[in-house]
């Protein structure tokens, strides 16, 4: 089985200022900027920047190993059984409905909503709620988060296209100032029965900190553009994208 130290060519006993050199290295040598934004030198440095989070900070490290035993004569990590669904939702979703926005969404019965303020006569973007995941025993602090959030075009005669490229352009400026930003994914697909975007990219803003991932979705119906948003740990990503991907699946515009 790979490991994190496996993708990181170090040991087990290896020490922090150690991993940190071995990333720079291979973080110069994979990063998608220089092998022409490859979807493999992609998937391998996302698979880089997980280890690095992990094994370079003491609490996940020792979390990776006590999950992850060292068996001493096969020198590989034997994984515990793997976290499912039900280790951290209990079974059937609940419906969160708005009638006054015109959308629902089914959501973990276990996990936070989090309501924001709007302002119907407000241009900006306004979120509507937040879906928040309750801790998991996990040692770092950020919440998982699926937020569904909705933008007043009022009067603007935008279509899609139009609408999707000022969003594109408006994720480069937003995160313009990050020290590494990676762009995934960028591909059009369905929500709630209408044509939508999808954007998938991991950032950090600062070369020590860890680095998240998020993913946008969003169309557009009569004068309102919906946005759903998923953002975690880059580590993190997998372990809730089956929850996400029903929660997206469920999504409905009603109005």
């Amino acid at each position: 089985m790979r490991t994190y130290y496996d993708v990181l060519g170090v040991s087990n006993g290896t020490s922090y200022s150690e991993i940190r050199r071995a990333y720079r290295t291979l973080a110069l040598k994979l990063h998608p900027d220089k092998n022409n934004n490859s979807e493999e030198s992609k998937q391998r440095f996302i698979e880089l920047v997980e280890a690095y989070n992990i094994l370079s900070d003491e609490e996940t490290r020792k979390e990776y190993d006590r999950i992850y035993p060292l068996d001493e004569s096969r020198h590989s990590r034997i994984p515990e059984p793997q976290r499912t669904t039900s280790d951290y939702t209990v079974a059937g979703f609940l419906l969160y409905e708005r009638t006054d926005l015109g959308i629902c969404i089914q959501y973990p019965p276990d996990w936070i909503i989090d309501e924001k303020y709007y302002n119907p006569y407000d241009d900006r973007f306004n979120q509507v709620v937040g879906f928040l995941t309750k801790s998991y025993n996990q040692p770092h602090q950020l919440q998982e988060l699926v937020s569904i959030e909705i933008r007043y075009l009022g009067s603007y005669n935008i279509d899609f296209e139009a609408y999707t490229k000022r969003q594109l352009q408006e994720l480069m400026t937003r995160h313009a100032d990050a020290f590494d930003f990676i762009l995934l994914e960028s591909s059009q697909l369905t929500l709630a029965g209408r044509r939508a975007h999808k954007i998938d990219y991991i950032f950090t803003y600062k070369r020590k900190n860890k680095y998240l991932r998020s993913v946008e979705f969003w169309t557009i119906d009569k004068d309102r553009a919906y946005h759903i948003s998923y953002e975690t740990y880059s580590f993190d990503y997998l372990t809730y994208l089956p929850i996400v991907e029903q929660m997206i699946r469920s999504f409905e515009i009603t109005m």
